[in-house]
Parts: structure tokens; sequence; C-alpha cells
């Protein structure tokens, strides 16, 4: 196994609710067709204003020191945590068929993706409106809740009950979409022969209708954003076989590099961007996993000497699954391990058993780590020690949300009839 690897069709960023794990992509032929102009229209088919080219000259670095907040850990083996089996998860069908893409913070409109179309409904399954999409969508919903974007090859805005386009760049496609506000957001683009593999970080303005490109364009091969898209980690390639590493602030495109890829192997970015870890070591059966801060480079020793490792995020960078070999006369081991940035220990899961069927999943905050299997959905509340299933056979999708941490979303295994389902922690 390797440190945080994904498998990537193209420079597709891994960008998922659950755990999150980043890597690089291959090099495009050299020679390629120049950039297609940018064009973005309102709902009303005027234009805004026009992203221009980077202009990376004029824009001061961004000062060491400055970066999204995080303490750096000295970590210590905190308390093994042993699983028990407690009550049944909580299941309320959510009457839609389709993955779930994203939630409003109260619950009261899904966006799901069924087929062609991105759909929002309500939790008794009223369906408000739809637009075609591509299957890669992704949808976010505004700090309000009253806007969806939703991006695939293009960005656009939608209202929520009436799913009118209030905004929309075509020719783009984002691998991370964040709010600024509830009138500004900011994305960054996937570079493709198309654009010449290079692709801009853009800030636009609903309020005003009002657009710019931050910094230069970049060709990106992975992205990470804080929520509320204040910061950046951006993996750029610069040569074949070397990548970049730069810091970027989402509200001005100022930059500053933190590390070379050809130095640092398999890294690894929190989902957050406060933080990236790589292995140090020249032998894969004996490495150390190291992080270091995104804001001033301090590093992290989180564990020395493993084998093989992984390390996975939880979609709120605080917590990570961390799994590595053992090897002994009985054969090879996979240990696995909950880190825990917050209180910088280490903890053994010991009842935790990987299940055939779906990855691992962590919901908000890390409180729940989920995995579907032929057997049903079980969900390992991290908190208490308890373990909760559904018995459903089979379950395997589970997603997790932004903003809820004791439920996530859960459906069978067929990919053109996945009928939803609400799972929870039981009530006391």
């Amino acid at each position: 196994m390797r440190l945080g690897q994904v498998s990537q069709g193209g420079c597709v960023a891994a960008a998922v609710a659950g755990l999150v794990a980043i890597g690089g992509c291959s090099s495009p032929p050299a020679a390629v067709e120049p950039a297609p102009a940018m064009t973005a229209a309102a709902s009303t088919g005027a234009p805004l204003a026009s992203a221009t080219a980077g202009t990376a000259e004029a824009l001061p670095p961004l000062p060491a020191g400055e970066g999204p907040a995080a303490e750096a850990c000295t970590f210590r083996a905190g308390e093994a945590i042993r699983f028990t089996r407690g009550a049944l998860l909580a299941k309320q069908a959510v009457g839609a068929t389709g993955t779930p893409l994203d939630v409003t913070a109260d619950r009261s409109a899904y966006a799901i993706f069924h087929r062609t179309e991105v759909t929002v409904v309500t939790p008794d399954g009223a369906k408000a409106w739809s637009v075609n999409a591509h299957p890669s969508v992704q949808a976010r919903f505004s700090p309000r809740g009253d806007r969806l974007a939703v991006f695939d090859f293009g960005v656009r805005v939608l209202g929520r009950d009436t799913g009118q386009v209030q905004y929309r760049h075509d020719g783009i496609s984002p691998c991370a979409v964040r709010w600024l506000s509830n009138d500004e957001l900011v994305y960054q683009g996937e570079p493709s022969q198309g654009n010449g593999w290079q692709a801009p970080l853009v800030r636009a303005n609903l309020a005003t209708g009002k657009q710019a490109t931050l910094g230069p364009e970049r060709w990106v091969t992975s992205c990470a954003a804080s929520p509320d898209g204040a910061w950046w980690v951006l993996q750029i390639h610069v040569a074949r076989g070397t990548d970049e590493v730069v810091l970027v602030d989402g509200r001005s495109g100022r930059s500053r590099k933190l590390a070379d890829r050809q130095a640092r192997p398999e890294l690894v970015v929190s989902p957050v961007a406060d933080r990236h870890c790589w292995q140090h070591g020249d032998r894969p059966s004996s490495v150390d996993l190291r992080c270091a801060l995104s804001g001033d480079d301090t590093e992290e020793l989180v564990a020395a000497k493993l084998s093989h490792p992984t390390l996975l995020f939880g979609p709120a960078g605080r917590r990570a699954l961390l799994s590595y070999a053992v090897e002994s006369i009985d054969g090879v081991e996979t240990p696995v391990e909950l880190v825990d940035f917050g209180t910088c220990r280490r903890h053994e899961l010991v009842g935790y058993e990987a299940q055939s069927g779906s990855m691992p999943a962590m919901t908000a905050g890390g409180r729940l780590l989920t995995m579907g299997s032929a057997m049903g959905m079980y969900a390992y509340d991290l908190e208490r020690g308890t373990l909760h299933v559904s018995p459903r056979r089979p379950f395997f999708v589970n997603t997790p949300v932004r903003g809820q941490a004791e439920g996530f979303f859960g459906a069978g295994d067929d990919p053109n009839d996945l009928d939803l389902y609400w799972l929870a922690l039981p009530g006391p």
C-alpha cells in the first residue's frame, strides 16, 4: 500500500466528503493548443466581468507564518478504543433515488445525482427541480442554504427553491468550489489539453456580478481547500517528475511555496488545507510518517519506522485513519489506528474490521467511522467506542455530508437504483 494513494483518471483531484487522500497525475504531452477564451454569463444572459489572465508578478508573496490556523503536535500513544456492540442504527427512507451530493445544514434540502440529473429534494422526497449534469458532478450549498453551486464541466449557481441560474461559468472544470460567503464563491480549475494545461483560481461575486482570476494560471494536479475557501493547498506540476506544493490565499491569490513533491514523496494533503503529510525514508518497509503545518511549515512526527503506511484524512482534517503492515510468523497483519490531530494522540482501534464492499468514511468532526458491506452498514462511534449496524443487505454506499456528525446517507449496490436512507446513531 502507498501513503494516500488514489487512482485518478487524468488530473482529477480526489475530493470526497468522507476520507480524503490526494495524489498526483501523469504528465500530458508537451505540445498543446492555446487555451480558449473563458466566458461567464448570468441567468439574464448578460456577461459578467471576464476573468483575466493571471498576474503573478503583480502579487506580493504570501508572508511566512500566514495560513490556516493549526497547532503542531507531539504525538503520543493514546488509550486503545475497544468497540462493543451497540443498538441498531436509526434508519429513515429519504424517498429519493440516486447519489447524495450535499445537504443543507438544517437538512431541509438534499442535492442528489441520478443518471443524468442533479435534483434538489426535500426530506419527504418532494422534487423541487433538476438540471442535466455529468456523472463526475459535485455540488455544494451556500452557507444559508438558499443557493446550490453545481460543478462538472463548468460552474452553475442555482436558487435552491426555483432552480433559476444565478451565475454560470462555462469552459472550466473545477477540482473544488468553496463559498467565501453566501454571495461569493472561489474555485480552482483543472488543467486539460483544451486550456493548455493551465487553469486559474477564480473568485466570483454574485451580488455585484463580477469575477476575477486570482494569481497565475497553474498546472494543478490536486487541490484542497479550507471549508470557508480562505486557504488552498495546490499541488502543481513544474517539470517531469517534479511537483511543487503551494499555499494560496483564496481571497487575494497571494501564494507561498511549501514543498517539492520530489523531496517529499507520497504527499497527502489535509482536506481543510491546514497540513500536508509524507513518508520520510529510503526503505518502504521502514519509513517515518511526518506532517507539516501549512501556516508556518512546522514539522510533526506522527509515527516512526512504519511499513507501507496509508493515511486517510477525515473531512474536517482533525482526524485520520492510519494503517500499516506488521509481519509475524502467522503472516502480515494490518493494524489500524485513529490519528487525532486535536489531542495529538494515536489510538489503536480494537474490534474494527475492514469490510469488503465500500471504502471507510468519516462523518463531520470524525465522530463516526462508517463502512458498507454485503452484510449491512457498520458505523463505529469513535467517541463512545460502540459499533452500530443496519442489517439491510447489501448496503454498500456510505456518504457523509458536511455538518452532520451523527448521521450519513446509505444505499444499496445498484448504481441505477440507489434508494437512499438517512442512517444515524440511535436516540438515548
